[in-house]
């Protein structure tokens, strides 16, 4: 069988941001199984690669922190992976997953967009941030954009 592809939004990037993350865990718990190839993407318009801090508030991040943070992430999602496996009644544990994390600058519709597209992916992972109708009005909602823009299907995630 082939390995599905499965893009995962995830809204911070921070090692304990992950390990709290509702999508990841509600992913582990219902969706993820073994042999899968899993992309989590974070994507801010306010981050920013290369260069010190500055003062505007924009945060800046070298190309060798980026890798260090995405190599940090992608072995805590293992890490969750086999104590899921271990810590849950299941009859099967989730085995042979390839992970990959991807940290970008970009508006987060257009970016995990891009992934689902690139690969083709089976299935898009997000949450729902769970904002009012007049702010995802003006905001707009990464949710709906990607229900009405990607080919996978996507799976939103409702906050606990």
């Amino acid at each position: 069988m082939d390995s599905r592809k499965i893009v995962i939004g995830i809204e911070n990037y921070t090692s304990e941001g992950l390990k709290t993350s509702a999508v990841a865990a509600w992913a582990l718990a219902n969706h993820i199984r073994s042999g899968d190839n899993i992309t989590l993407v974070h994507a801010s318009k306010k981050l920013e690669i290369g260069g010190a801090n500055s003062p505007t508030g924009v945060e800046k991040l070298s190309d060798d922190t980026l890798r260090e943070m995405e190599n940090t992430l992608t072995r805590i999602f293992y890490e969750m992976a086999a104590n899921y496996s271990s810590s849950h009644l299941i009859t099967q544990k989730i085995e042979g997953i390839v992970v990959s994390v991807k940290i970008e600058r970009g508006d987060p519709r257009e970016v995990i967009t891009r992934y689902a597209e690139a690969s083709p992916s089976s299935t898009v992972i997000v949450g729902s941030r769970g904002v009012g109708a007049v702010k995802r009005a003006f905001l707009g909602s990464v949710s709906t954009h990607l229900v009405q823009n990607c080919n996978a299907n996507v799976i939103i995630v409702k906050p606990n």
